[in-house]
């Protein structure tokens, strides 16, 4: 059963959610959904930075790399950090080659066929943890971070807003602090759109 044919069943819905994406998406449903947005209760403490982009993607995962690395030059000192791959491919990859570079730090991979992950999600808060998952790590996840700044999340692709919304909001949970930012591959982002455009 599809979301619109679920939606067209009712005479009458009513939701909520705190990652609904873009108005345009949600009239794909249907073109009656009203939707308005409710003030956050508390304001977030939450860093955002502005997205970094490499030229393909070996450069991707160096500039992951450096990005990490800025954060503290002492493993133990460094706040936790998320990094969010597309799939389950880019997440092994992206492991290996962090894992490679960095053989001394702490570091797991989330994928998405491991039913329990409990475990994975209270290591991930851990200071100097370096988690990398899927988006399934993102999606009804609270890590709750050690380090003063919260924890660290790296969307390592580009998707919808909802999803990404949900991503980022890993971070900077309760009003707590963190930080967010999108390293993104030049190339792999060209073929989407070349994808999508038919061209």
């Amino acid at each position: 059963q599809t979301v619109k044919n679920f939606i067209d069943g009712y005479d009458r819905l009513n939701g909520y959610t705190g990652t609904y994406g873009y108005d345009v998406e949600l009239s794909g449903y249907s073109k009656d959904i009203q939707s308005f947005q409710v003030p956050k209760h508390q304001a977030h403490n939450r860093t955002d930075l502005a997205p970094k982009f490499s030229k393909n993607k070996e450069n991707h995962i160096s500039e992951i790399n450096k990005f990490v690395s800025k954060l503290s030059k002492n493993t133990k000192d460094r706040q936790p950090v998320l990094i969010v791959c597309e799939n389950d491919e880019e997440a092994r990859a992206m492991y290996e080659a962090i894992s490679k570079e960095r053989p001394n730090d702490p570091i797991q991979m989330v994928d998405s066929v491991k039913k329990d992950i409990d475990p994975e999600t209270q290591l991930a808060g851990q200071k100097g943890m370096i988690t990398i998952a899927t988006p399934r790590m993102s999606r009804g996840t609270d890590i709750s971070p050690d380090h003063s700044n919260g924890l660290c999340v790296v969307t390592a692709y580009a998707d919808f807003r909802r999803v990404e919304g949900q991503i980022q909001g890993r971070a900077g949970r309760q009003a707590a602090k963190g930080v967010t930012v999108q390293i993104l591959d030049e190339s792999n982002l060209k073929n989407k759109l070349q994808t999508s455009t038919g061209q």
